[in-house]
């Protein structure tokens, strides 16, 4: 237990100088960056939840610009780390109002998992960061893993997300 705790703080503390420098950039940029990145910890490892308002347009899988830069900011992070990580799509309970690219929200939460794998992929070639792709592994879920109560639009917006998994367990 102990060596895990280190690892954990370790890694929070690298995911936080990721994010918190980056002179390029305004300060209201990164603030906005932050409204809708979260850490957390749980018995899977670090879970990096990024808010689908920063990801995608609603209904679709591509990633708006914005994402990319913090996309850019964690695959750096991953490959510091270098441990196995699970990028988990979820979305909330509607219907989606045009199916015809997503039939249902699994299948809209599945392509934005691996829209969002693929970015960070594409990067650690680009950047020649060393992710090895057999570490990663993809999810979709639906609605079927709420983090709050679908019935207001707070918490839709909530469960509409992607989170990065980093596992720590080994």
């Amino acid at each position: 237990q102990p060596a895990m705790a280190a690892r954990i703080i370790e890694q929070a503390r690298a995911l936080e100088v990721i994010f918190n420098t980056k002179p390029d950039r305004p300060p209201g940029w990164l603030k906005t960056i932050g409204r809708h990145i979260a850490v957390r910890y749980d018995p899977r490892g670090l879970i990096i939840t990024m808010s689908n308002q920063i990801l995608f347009q609603p209904g679709t899988d591509t990633l708006m610009a914005d994402s990319k830069h913090a996309l850019r900011r964690i695959a750096a992070f991953l490959a510091i780390a270098r441990r196995p990580v699970t990028v988990e799509g979820h979305t909330d309970n509607r219907l989606l109002r045009d199916r015809t690219y997503f039939p249902s929200n699994w299948e809209l939460s599945l392509a934005r998992a691996v829209r969002v794998l693929q970015f960070i992929v594409d990067v650690s070639r680009k950047r020649k960061l060393g992710l090895k792709p057999g570490l990663f592994r993809v999810g979709g879920y639906a609605d079927t893993r709420p983090l709050a109560d679908n019935s207001t639009e707070r918490g839709r917006r909530t469960n509409r997300r992607v989170e990065i998994i980093l596992d720590l367990r080994s």
